[in-house]
């Protein structure tokens, strides 16, 4: 570029291409070409970027943008647009809990749709924030601990009849024509006072039809149940303490685990759940102990257990691992006058015996647990009764 000149109106200098002055408007003698003009090449993602930037209403954020406009000649054609990040769409920041993760996530999202309409572009800024926060999330998930499956006795047959009996010896007879059994498998569910697994098969419609004929003739339920509907149930909350107002509640599967394992603060206090029944139990524990290349058996223990069940509800209360609000001489005797005081169905308790015994060579404890049956007993109950 040339050396600016002097007007020769006003003695100002301006620019040697000038054709008047730029001060008082004075003819410029003998003006020189105009320099090529300096592009600045805005490529679309470019221009996107400042859009959102301009939106969010952050300096930082505009000038981040703005910083990566190219002063050059526009790119080439293989040159790739860049990947422009604004500061709302960096990752965020793994020192949150999730729960605070999962309300800024629903606040992006409901923002979102309350800009969906009116203002698109808007609406893209906090669905960026939104996938921001839910990468967070994916992050932390990946570190959870895979949960043990639930455990569920192991038969081969898929369907199951499960009825209330009628407890009555008297109706022995009847029982077995309604359900097709023999008189001696028929004397032992009725005299039952909670819910029976009476017969397994693989037919299902033959199944059903047993169902409704025992629901006619003894005005009782009785239906099938099956391994996914009694998965689709879920995990039980585990009780830590029950208190009039408030009640601690965990989640993780805490009753499985011995009484001096349990932390407090894996609870989170909240308002009495909902519940129509209680389903109590007794799991008997055996434990062995190995002797050469085989196991004997060195003892066993049994633990008192009530699942409640609501349409919203399934809270698991195991004596000795919860705080009861009525007193006694020892955590079982607490245990029991809980259960007696409960405003709800309450069925009669079942003991759950233990499965086969471990494997000699197991790396896991020598025991067997009544648990999986204990599980099929309570699920099928609460589909027999809530469902």
């Amino acid at each position: 570029m040339s050396d600016p000149r002097p007007c020769p109106g006003c003695g100002r200098p301006n620019a040697s291409h000038r054709v008047a002055c730029l001060y008082c408007g004075h003819s410029m003698p003998n003006p020189s070409a105009a320099p090529p003009p300096t592009h600045r090449h805005l490529t679309r993602e470019l221009d996107l970027a400042l859009n959102k930037a301009l939106r969010g209403g952050n300096l930082s954020q505009i000038e981040q943008v703005l910083g990566q406009l190219e002063s050059d000649n526009p790119p080439g054609p293989n040159r790739p647009d860049p990947n422009v990040v604004l500061v709302y769409e960096q990752p965020v920041p793994l020192d949150q809990t999730p729960g605070e993760l999962f309300e800024i996530l629903a606040n992006h999202t409901a923002q979102a749709t309350e800009q969906w309409e009116e203002d698109p572009q808007g609406a893209q800024a906090s669905l960026a924030q939104a996938s921001s926060t839910l990468r967070a999330l994916q992050s932390l998930a990946k570190s959870l601990p895979e949960l043990d499956p639930i455990a569920l006795p192991p038969f081969r047959l898929p369907v199951a009849l499960i009825i209330e009996p009628p407890g009555d010896v008297a109706q022995v007879p009847e029982l077995a024509q309604a359900l097709g059994l023999d008189v001696a498998s028929a004397r032992m569910h009725a005299r039952a006072t909670h819910p029976r697994v009476v017969l397994r098969s693989g037919d299902l419609s033959d199944i059903e039809e047993r169902a409704t004929r025992y629901s006619a003739h003894f005005q009782r339920p009785a239906r099938p149940i099956q391994v996914p509907e009694l998965l689709e149930i879920g995990r039980p909350m585990t009780a830590l303490r029950i208190a009039p107002t408030t009640w601690v509640l965990a989640k993780g599967g805490q009753w499985a685990l011995e009484p001096g394992e349990i932390s407090q603060a894996a609870g989170s206090p909240c308002p009495p759940p909902d519940f129509e029944l209680a389903v109590p139990g007794e799991i008997i524990v055996a434990t062995y102990r190995r002797r050469g290349d085989s196991l004997t058996p060195s003892g066993e223990r049994r633990i008192a257990v009530t699942d409640l069940h609501g349409p919203d509800t399934f809270v698991r209360v195991v004596a000795g691992h919860c705080a009861l609000p009525l007193p006694g001489e020892s955590a079982l005797q607490a245990y029991r006058a809980w259960l007696e005081s409960l405003n709800c169905r309450v069925l009669g308790s079942r003991s759950c015996a233990p499965g086969e015994p471990p494997h000699a060579q197991s790396q896991a404890p020598l025991q067997a647990t009544g648990w999986a049956h204990f599980e099929e007993h309570s699920r099928g109950a609460r589909l027999l009764y809530l469902r």
